[in-house]
């Protein structure tokens, strides 16, 4: 599970700082040169970046959870009721009749 997250951290890290270099081309103007261009292009480019960010954020707080609730359902007990636990401790000889008929009705109650 860990080495997934390592994984995407990493792959993400390379996205990240990679495309731009290769966005690009060396030979060609960049968008601040393009005749069609203006400054409403900065505006758009600055919200799209929250947006973007905002998504990786949130997809790795639903990847964390939900790694945490996998990891947390293997080794969850199962919730029993007071009954129910005292009908095992009783099969398992712990406690004798009289004892476990003394306690069920109490729990009965």
């Amino acid at each position: 599970m860990y080495r997934l997250i390592s994984l995407s951290t990493a792959l993400m890290s390379f996205v990240l700082i990679a495309t731009p270099s290769l966005a690009q081309p060396a030979d060609q103007p960049g968008w601040y040169m393009h005749p069609y261009w203006g400054w409403g292009q900065m505006f758009g480019g600055g919200i799209m970046m929250i947006l973007i960010w905002g998504a990786i954020i949130f997809l790795l707080f639903v990847l964390a959870r939900a790694l945490n609730a996998t990891h947390h359902g293997l080794h969850a007990q199962p919730h029993h009721t007071a009954l129910e636990i005292l009908k095992v401790r009783f099969a398992k000889g712990e406690i004798d009749k009289d004892e476990f008929e003394e306690r069920r009705k109490l729990l009965e109650r």
